[in-house]
């Protein structure tokens, strides 16, 4: 019985590594999954699903952005009721536009970051986490 148990926890430990967590896929997954375009007004966060609730900055009519990747979780301070949320298919870069400035989040997995051709990060200045690591952008 002892030895049976070994044998299933040792398989249960094989399977569990196969096929495991990809930064690559879960970035394509938020570029081409994900889209947002709404002016802020209220951040909830349950059970690792972190949901944006606002009006459409097109149709005004009332919508939702759900999420439950880390990496949202993550940056949720840079978020602030007011702001405008705007998250294009095809791009891994969330933009709000805040009073006067632009903040500029690419996707970040471990350490790498997910950036997109069509913004000039160079305009940006970059904030650093504490190891250097660009955390995000913000206008000059």
């Amino acid at each position: 019985m002892r030895k049976l148990i070994i044998v299933l926890l040792v398989l249960c430990v094989f399977y569990s590594c196969q096929g495991g967590f990809s930064c690559d896929e879960s970035a394509a997954n938020f570029r081409d999954g994900y889209e947002c375009n709404l002016l802020l007004q209220k951040i909830d966060v349950n059970a690792g699903l972190t949901t944006f609730y606002g009006a459409d900055l097109k149709s005004h009519q009332q919508t939702t952005f759900e999420d439950g990747s880390k990496w949202i979780r993550d940056n949720l301070e840079r978020f602030a009721i007011g702001d405008s949320v705007i998250k294009k298919k095809g791009e891994y870069t969330i933009k709000i536009k805040r009073k006067g400035k632009t903040i500029l989040i690419p996707f970040k997995c471990d350490l790498k970051t997910y950036s997109d051709a069509a913004y000039n990060f160079s305009d940006y200045m970059a904030k650093t986490d504490s190891i250097g690591s660009v955390k995000y952008y913000i206008s000059k």
